[in-house]
């Protein structure tokens, strides 16, 4: 956990500075990147919807899917001009590793949106469950209050 907020620091620090060096950049997080991301989201809610659907519209479940990989594959080229960019201030190994960081950082958002999913999926009942696991008391056990 405190790994995650490190490199959220890091991140937080060295993206503004390598900004500034690039005043004309649109970074990483630009609009197009952040259009596409929520298309895909809106794209695999509409596919969810058509599988939970009695009968499914095979037209338009081939046209979603379709329109998912064309989505991801316009993601996926802005993220090597973002990689062509970055190799003009950056040396292999520091991109290597922004490269790594961004994939983890990526995947501990999906894993905190999956977390929150069954929490609204599963209400009632059980231990009390946070983003990444269960609430702990003073004690360190799941579910105890501290005595006053």
């Amino acid at each position: 956990m405190q790994r995650f907020w490190v490199m959220g620091l890091v991140l937080a620090v060295a993206v503004p500075a390598v900004r500034a060096q690039q005043p004309d950049s649109a970074g990483p997080e630009d609009a197009d990147v952040q259009a596409l991301r929520a298309q895909i989201r809106d794209i695999n809610r509409q596919l969810i919807g058509e599988m939970l659907s009695g009968a499914p519209d095979n037209d338009h479940v081939n046209q979603l899917i379709l329109q998912r990989q064309e989505t991801r594959m316009h993601l996926e080229q802005l993220n090597r001009d973002e990689d062509k960019e970055m190799a003009g201030y950056l040396s292999p190994l520091q991109r290597v590793r922004y490269q790594q960081e961004r994939t983890r950082l990526q995947e501990r958002i999906a894993e905190f949106v999956r977390h929150r999913r069954e929490q609204g999926a599963g209400a009632g009942g059980g231990a009390r469950m946070g983003p990444l696991g269960p609430r702990r008391g003073a004690a360190g056990r799941p579910g105890r209050k501290p005595k006053p």
